[in-house]
């Protein structure tokens, strides 16, 4: 029989009461059905927790944490405790495709080696207008850029658990890009394979996080320090030198000009 909760999707979710009713759907209407949503609320501050609630449906969990933890360690804190074999992330104010799960699931059973999947994915605004459609390389072009550049949306990955605790989980001292580096950990060992098809919405909306001066220069420290990471763990190589040289250089050069300008 297959377990009832192969699949393990975590939505972590702080203040997002506009969007979560919509996040929740998505997975209420997957055409696999054999999963748990864990739903962990960061210390929101709005009704997100109310209108979570209202789902009665023994598949989802809620937890609600006393103090805001940040996105990363609330992710870790769900994954202890998922029960299902493969972890979906899926964020709060973000929609699947229905086929979502199954297609990423029949994946990853596919092949022992592929520690990752991930899907093309489409950028819509507040009111579900979709503004891009964005495609993954290939995956020769993707081996060859992916240890350069991040090219995965958070919200499409699905990952086998114990892959992600054999690499300690989500660094959680990175703020903006521990993602990225997760993603690199098992790239060093694992195949990452896309699916060629729009599996997910990202929202882009005015409450996201605001690109300040500071932001932009954390996130920027965070690129360098994945990058160091490829090249410490022999990801680059001269077929993708140029790639890693040319974004390295462009992150140092962003950072020098954030520090001059006021």
């Amino acid at each position: 029989m297959i377990y009832k909760k192969r699949v393990s999707i975590i939505v972590a979710t702080y203040n997002s009461e506009k969007y979560i009713d919509d996040c929740i759907r998505s997975i209420l209407s997957q055409t696999y059905k054999f999963w748990e949503l864990i739903i962990i609320d960061d210390a929101s501050t709005d009704s997100t927790l109310k209108k979570i609630s209202q789902y009665k449906n023994k598949k989802i969990i809620i937890i609600k944490l006393k103090k805001n933890i940040g996105s990363y360690k609330a992710i870790n804190f769900a994954i202890n405790l998922c029960k299902g074999k493969y972890i979906a992330i899926l964020d709060s104010d973000d929609i699947s495709h229905p086929s979502r799960l199954q297609k990423q699931v029949d994946l990853l059973d596919s092949e022992e080696k592929i520690g990752l999947v991930a899907t093309w994915y489409k950028i819509i605004d507040a009111k579900n207008k979709i503004l891009e459609s964005i495609k993954m390389p290939g995956n020769k072009n993707f081996n060859l850029k992916f240890p350069c550049n991040n090219f995965i949306c958070h919200s499409s990955v699905m990952f086998k658990k114990k892959i992600a605790i054999e690499f300690g989980l989500y660094d959680d001292k990175l703020v903006y890009a521990s993602d990225y580096n997760l993603f690199l950990k098992i790239f060093t060992k694992y195949k990452i394979k896309f699916i060629k098809e729009f599996l997910v919405y990202y929202r882009r909306h005015d409450k996201q996080k605001t690109q300040t001066k500071s932001l932009k220069e954390s996130i920027l420290k965070e690129i360098l320090i994945n990058l160091r990471f490829s090249k410490k763990n022999k990801l680059i190589n001269i077929n993708n030198f140029y790639f890693y040289l040319k974004n390295y250089i462009f992150s140092i050069l962003k950072l020098i000009l954030l520090k001059t300008y006021k």
